[in-house]
């Protein structure tokens, strides 16, 4: 009886000891090690910088300042994109470890279509950086492999269907943000309407010493009565922001539209920003011959308008944004 409870003692600590020994090696070993799976930034505000190089693309270079995120140094950019961005980057988890039979294809995705993905804290430092390649055949996440690993994961967002590319995927005028202008109605000295085609409803508003003057290309009859300036300050208010659909710099359109005589021309003069000029082209007029918009009163079928502007930017800006702005002088008796 003593032989067998030794026996079986024996055998228990083998079996403890063979365990803790599988334990241990599925730690240093295992399919998902640590720093394997070191692309997920477990806290989002230390998020300070993105960069993202796509194969093929220039590096985009997304930074924080001052609140706001800047692409490239230069431009403002969509904070709707960057702030998903930043969510996937933060709550991305591992939705499965592919099969090894996959190696082959998920390196070929890495080299045909990988994006290389690193954040940086605000001090500069890095905080991870791996590469995304393309989403799996059934679209329920996408192959990432952190910089210098061996194994690639499946990564998804909890509660969310669908691959991650989409989030990063974007070409750089679709990274910008989306304002043709912003402008603190305080700072506006002057904003000059002109309509080529239409020039007796061109005008001009001029602020001079927290006054305002109206001035009209054309008098007719309807300008009669008293000018208002609370109507011309309110007026000046709709000057604060003007959102555009699309920063269409590579449209191919835009050299269809040069050399065409536009519908309306805005100059605003402003403390801050200067002179700023945007010239507007109904779609319409650019995509149909027989069309050729005139009056301001003859607007009903504008949908959009091609803007050219005086610091080289292209935009697209939907009409019922910019009809606040385009006014006739009557409207202000």
């Amino acid at each position: 009886m003593k032989k067998t409870l030794i026996l079986i003692s024996i055998l228990a600590l083998l079996s403890i000891a063979y365990f803790g020994l599988v334990k241990e090696e599925e730690k240093t070993s295992g399919s998902i090690s640590v720093p394997d799976r070191a692309f997920i930034v477990d806290n989002a505000d230390l998020i300070n910088t993105i960069t993202i190089q796509s194969i093929g693309y220039p590096l985009v270079h997304l930074n924080k300042t001052e609140g706001m995120w800047i692409l490239n140094g230069q431009h403002r950019a969509d904070e709707h994109i960057v702030k998903n961005m930043v969510s996937v980057l933060s709550k991305m988890h591992i939705h499965y470890i592919p099969p090894k039979s996959q190696n082959d294809m998920i390196n070929r995705s890495i080299a045909n279509t990988g994006m290389q993905i690193k954040t940086y804290d605000k001090e500069g430092s890095l905080l991870t950086s791996f590469i995304m390649a393309g989403n799996t055949n059934k679209e329920d996440g996408t192959y990432c492999i952190n910089e210098g690993a061996k194994q690639a994961y499946v990564m998804s967002l909890p509660m969310v269907e669908g691959g991650l590319r989409n989030y990063f995927n974007h070409e750089t005028n679709a990274l910008r943000d989306k304002a043709v202008f912003r402008l603190d109605p305080s700072n506006i000295q002057s904003v000059k309407i002109d309509y080529p085609k239409d020039r007796k409803n061109s005008f001009e508003i001029n602020r001079i010493k927290g006054k305002y003057e109206l001035e009209v290309s054309v008098n007719t009859p309807e300008q009669e009565g008293t000018v208002s300036d609370r109507l011309m300050k309110d007026y000046l208010k709709d000057f604060n922001f003007l959102m555009a659909e699309y920063v269409s710099n590579d449209n191919p359109a835009q050299d269809s539209v040069k050399g065409k005589l536009p519908f309306a021309i805005i100059e605003i003069s402003d403390k801050i920003q200067g002179e700023l000029k945007l010239e507007f082209f109904p779609s319409l007029d650019i995509f149909d011959k027989n069309v050729n918009t005139q009056s301001i009163d003859n607007l009903g079928q504008v949908e959009r308008y091609f803007v050219q502007t005086n610091w080289n930017d292209f935009f697209t800006v939907q009409h019922r944004l910019v009809s606040k702005l385009l006014k006739k002088p009557d409207h202000f008796y």
